[in-house]
């Protein structure tokens, strides 16, 4: 979702539009590497997508997937970063 919301993420977002930007905007499940940033600006979803497609950067094109990005998708991809995360870098062993 863009730093600045359209009037198209509003209706995408929920009536709830502000609350769900203030808690989702900075965190891993809203962010991803891209060259594209001042192409796709606050652009909706679908021309987001087109770019996020055409990347060079495995976990950008992968956005590409999602169909609707809204507060339940960036929490489990949040989630998924998390486990993929946990599983590469392992903690230390217990004592």
């Amino acid at each position: 979702m863009p730093q600045t919301l359209t009037d198209e993420w509003r209706a995408t977002l929920s009536e709830h539009a502000d609350e769900i930007h203030c808690r989702w905007l900075h965190t891993p499940g809203n962010l991803t590497l891209t060259g594209y940033n001042p192409e796709i600006s606050n652009s909706p979803w679908p021309h987001r997508r087109e770019f996020y497609a055409a990347s060079n950067v495995s976990m950008t094109r992968e956005l590409a997937e999602i169909e609707v990005f809204n507060e339940e998708a960036i929490a489990a991809r949040a989630a998924a970063m998390a486990e993929l995360a946990v599983s590469i870098w392992l903690g230390p062993p217990a004592p």
